[in-house]
């Protein structure tokens, strides 16, 4: 028996039912995030549904044809397949401007969340085993983008729930209001992924160092075409 077999017999074991989605692919991703150990896999599997469903409600399912409209006018969040980090990751890349609260209720922009982070782990295993990058691009921030329990949930989500390992965070064009702003950010991130933060500012020099230009978007100083860096 494989380790997704015993894992999905541990799931069923333990919960009295079968996973909500047995696919295979989807179930070695916790595997992934707990490299190997079935045991830490089965409770982050048991975490990731009680987190979604406590989110975003009971369905299986992305209403995927929503989110895509949304993110097409409103790409906070962008998985470029070809963005890579000097090791091979790939980079989840977030712009906070294009949160407009008059256009996003919180579940809906979290499902934009995990609709995203989901579908990037599922169609390249490379992600899932080695983990991701966040790059933020926070040009054009302002306190009206920000909302607080979004940013919680999101946390909650990212750094306990989702089968992700975040390798590093590294925000760019923070404005004045970012200080303020980070003072609670920190309140919801975990010790060691504070570790893995860095704050770059205006330095996009910094980035290539850290990154091939064909990974870094054009606005900030690379050759990566990214929709709504024209906006």
């Amino acid at each position: 028996m494989d380790d997704v077999a015993v894992l999905s017999e541990l799931i069923l074991s333990s919960s009295g039912s079968p996973p909500p989605i047995s696919n295979p692919a989807f179930l070695r991703l916790f595997l992934y995030c707990a490299k190997g150990n079935v045991t830490k896999a089965a409770e982050r599997h048991t975490h990731y549904w009680s987190v979604r469903t406590e989110l975003l409600g009971e369905s299986t399912t992305f209403n995927e044809p929503s989110i895509s409209a949304l993110l097409s006018t409103n790409p906070f969040i962008a998985t470029p397949s070809n963005a890579r980090d000097t090791s091979g990751r790939r980079l989840i890349y977030v712009r906070p401007r294009f949160l407009d609260w008059s256009v996003f209720s919180l579940p809906t922009a979290l499902s934009c969340v995990w609709f995203t982070i989901n579908n990037l782990l599922l169609f390249d295993p490379v992600a899932a085993e080695h983990g991701v990058v966040i790059i933020s691009n926070m040009a054009g921030l302002s306190l009206s983008n920000v909302s607080r329990a979004f940013f919680r949930d999101v946390a909650r989500s990212v750094y306990g729930a989702m089968p992700l390992r975040v390798s590093a965070i590294r925000g760019v064009n923070n404005p004045p209001i970012f200080q303020y702003i980070f003072a609670f950010m920190k309140m919801f991130l975990p010790v060691k992924i504070r570790g893995r933060l860095e704050v770059i500012g205006g330095d996009h020099g910094r980035l290539l160092e850290v990154l091939p230009p064909a990974s870094i978007p054009e606005v900030l100083g690379g050759t990566l075409e990214v929709a709504g860096d024209d906006i």
